[in-house]
């Protein structure tokens, strides 16, 4: 599939200094399916934020991370289609 392209300015910004994205358009006009690495999304947000944790002090860093990226994703790329996979148990 061609890479997509942005409608917007050479920066990917929708105006100068606005902060705003427009999503990218792949130029067929096709919908996007975006597959997200899970396992790997996990194991970043997990070594990436500091200790977080909830009141009973479980560790929630991995999924404040995890859900933070995932909806940048959706927010920024606004794909039609999302799948997230993980590895299987045992050696890879």
């Amino acid at each position: 599939m061609p890479r997509a392209s942005s409608s917007a300015s050479a920066g990917g910004k929708a105006g100068a200094g606005s902060g705003a994205r427009r999503p990218l358009v792949p130029p067929t006009g096709r919908p996007r399916l975006y597959l997200i690495d899970g396992s790997s999304y996990i194991y970043r947000a997990y070594h990436a934020l500091p200790f977080l944790s909830n009141s009973r002090g479980i560790p929630t860093n991995a999924t404040y991370g995890f859900t933070q990226m995932l909806l940048k994703i959706l927010q920024e790329h606004q794909p039609e289609y999302v799948a997230v996979v993980f590895d299987a148990k045992g050696p890879t």
